[in-house]
């Protein structure tokens, strides 16, 4: 997996960073948490690029397990998670923005996912402050939770040991075995 590169100056790769977000619809409070721009700086460069400045929306992010309520929801974080780890060169340590980008595009692109990116933001900084974490199930897969008292069950058994007869495709499980040497 290629993470997405920019190259320049850091001021050149704040503005890039702040277009590839802003093309994404990304809210006020990630583009200034992932660029360091002000708010004047980032409504210019969505003026420039034509596309609405999200500086309306304000408040902070909710927490994932308050994003996604149900399981069929969570099915997201469960692929997004492994994805984001796999281009992150340290997830625990900060919000690589890059690596995020670049999950949000594998996961709408390739897996066919379409995850917004503010909740993939949500998703990297929860990551880093352990609120999403992995877990081994009995029968030896890794799945990913969000939420400690979150009561999710493994995607290959259904949490009763045995493998289920649908199991999780073959690129999620590959991009989870991954991740979990970037969280050991």
């Amino acid at each position: 997996m290629q993470t997405l590169r920019i190259y320049g100056s850091v001021d050149h790769q704040r503005e890039a960073i702040a277009i590839e977000l802003l093309r994404r619809n990304a809210r006020a409070h990630v583009l200034k948490s992932s660029t360091q721009l002000s708010a004047r700086r980032l409504q210019g460069i969505a003026e420039k690029i034509g596309v609405p400045w999200g500086g309306s929306t304000r408040g902070p992010l909710p927490q994932v397990s308050q994003v996604y309520p149900s399981d069929a929801e969570r099915l997201n974080v469960r692929t997004f998670a492994p994805v984001y780890i796999g281009y992150a060169a340290s997830p625990r340590a900060s919000i690589d923005v890059l690596a995020l980008i670049s999950a949000h595009d594998f996961c709408r692109d390739q897996l066919g996912i379409s995850i917004h990116i503010d909740h993939c933001w949500s998703m990297a900084r929860d990551i880093r402050n352990g609120h999403i974490f992995r877990k081994q199930c009995s029968c030896g897969e890794y799945f990913f939770v969000c939420g400690a008292t979150t009561r999710e069950k493994c995607q290959i058994c259904r949490g009763d040991g045995k493998p289920s007869p649908d199991p999780m495709p073959v690129h999620v499980r590959t991009l989870s075995d991954t991740a979990e040497t970037k969280l050991d």
